[in-house]
């Protein structure tokens, strides 16, 4: 995590790093909408850090509340490697017309049982988050980077519909992320290093859940 001056540093030093980044795709708005258990548990597992731990959102781009191709994501993560878990929504979302209960509905219609599974568990809406974000990738296509801006977020779990609009102002942050499949965890290695900054553990969901607390 950078503040947001450091934007066109991340930037350059990324696209002049010695493993060779380059843009692989427009800049565009994520938005996510995280579901979690009553209890919390996906912010527990975290930070215990236990063997196997999912995030479930909802995951739609561009600046609108009424996506056509919205996709349920399970993010799993199991002793260090990550999956992740992908159910297209057929149809049109008009969240900013939806209650909760149709939306659940409408994430679980059609899912596989692998889906349904962390659906079960995690099905409390916690936080509305959007951002605005730049992808580059090596040459090599090994190594992937995102420079996340405009970070902005809002509890949802004490609503009867979805909060989407009046989020909370920019955190005052970016952030960056390095990514890359298991089988290229050295290359990995070596774009890290190859940057200046020091690697940290970060959580969008976590950490906009708590600067609301």
């Amino acid at each position: 995590m950078l503040p947001p001056w450091a934007e066109s540093n991340a930037r350059l030093q990324i696209l002049n790093s010695d493993t060779g980044f380059r843009r692989s795709y427009p800049s565009r708005i994520v938005n996510n909408i995280y579901f979690d258990s009553i209890d919390h548990q996906a912010v527990q597992s975290n930070f215990s850090g236990i063997g196997e731990r999912a995030k479930v959102r909802l995951r739609w781009y561009g600046e609108t509340t009424s996506p056509v191709n919205s996709v349920l994501e399970i993010k799993v993560k199991s002793h260090g490697a990550g999956t992740k878990l992908r159910h297209p929504i057929s149809t049109q979302a008009r969240l900013g017309e939806m209650t909760w209960d149709e939306i659940r509905e409408l994430i679980s219609s059609d899912a596989e049982a692998s889906i349904r599974r962390y659906i079960k568990i995690s099905d409390h809406p916690m936080l509305f988050n959007t951002y605005s974000r730049q992808y580059y990738e090596t040459y090599d296509q090994t190594v992937r980077a995102t420079i996340d801006t405009e970070i902005r977020s809002r509890p949802q779990s004490d609503l009867l519909r979805p909060g989407l609009t009046h989020v909370s102002q920019p955190a005052g942050n970016l952030v960056v992320e390095l990514k890359a499949d298991v089988s290229n965890e050295q290359q990995l290695r070596e774009a890290a290093r190859s940057l200046t900054w020091r690697a940290g553990k970060h959580s969008k969901y976590i950490r906009g859940l708590y600067r609301q607390t």
